[in-house]
């Protein structure tokens, strides 16, 4: 799971639960909404800071610290924090944040790649003329930009590296059906935006 590396913040290595975290993670874990609330307020501007330091875009950085406290909630149950609740998030929040990096590259590189490989063949149509390799290259790579982060990121490990959905619930720390549910909200989702690129 990605929120089990063990990159510490400065400073924090020998951080220990405090009684108020354990509190609060306690209520956390048995569906407290406060509990949660205060927890979301309390650590937002710290890993928004950290987060942005590694994505630079503000609405990236959004998404990837309200996914990961979704996540939190929807494993509230099951969740095994050991150590400084703060060291936790920071972890997940940085390893979310350099998986999102890593990944926009490994798209950038598999687009080149791809419209190197298709700039000879024959391209769809739209209406009546014929569009090129290019065009619907670039129409491809906008439509995935503007999927959640972690929707790109199941497609990506499906798509265009052929990782089955177990292997993608491992790398993303999630339930082999969220990861379904991400892949099959992709691709509705592209199907949608490049409908004119459709024969």
């Amino acid at each position: 799971m990605e929120e089990s590396r063990s990159d510490n913040p400065p400073g924090a290595s020998n951080e220990t639960p405090s009684t108020n975290e354990q509190e609060l993670i306690r209520l956390v874990c048995l569906g407290d909404p406060a509990a949660f609330e205060v927890l979301f307020r309390t650590y937002f501007r710290v890993l928004f800071r950290l987060v942005y330091d590694v994505v630079h875009s503000r609405a990236i950085t959004e998404e990837i610290i309200q996914d990961l406290f979704a996540s939190l909630w929807e494993r509230r149950a099951t969740l095994d924090i050991r150590g400084a609740v703060k060291s936790y998030l920071y972890r997940a929040a940085r390893n979310r944040a350099l998986s999102y990096v890593r990944h926009e590259r490994i798209e950038a590189r598999w687009q080149a790649r791809s419209l190197h490989e298709s700039s000879a063949s024959s391209a769809p149509a739209v209406g009546d003329r014929t569009v090129t390799a290019a065009e619907f290259a670039t129409a491809l790579t906008h439509a995935v930009d503007q999927l959640s982060p972690r929707a790109r990121e199941a497609y990506i490990l499906r798509w265009h590296h052929g990782l089955p959905y177990t292997e993608i619930a491992r790398i993303m720390g999630i339930s082999v059906k969220a990861v379904e549910q991400r892949v099959s909200y992709a691709l509705k989702t592209l199907r949608g935006a490049l409908r004119d690129f459709a024969p």
